[in-house]
């Protein structure tokens, strides 16, 4: 494999991983300033 396609590979795995880490950490701190459990 050449090395643009494993710089792309681990750049877009980051990319989805940041925004699962995002989307979820935004959803726990609307749920927690709306008081809920």
């Amino acid at each position: 494999m050449n090395s643009w396609v494993v710089d792309t590979f681990l750049l877009l795995n980051a990319v989805m991983l940041a925004i699962a880490f995002g989307t979820a950490w935004l959803r726990s701190s609307r749920e927690n300033r709306q008081g809920g459990r």
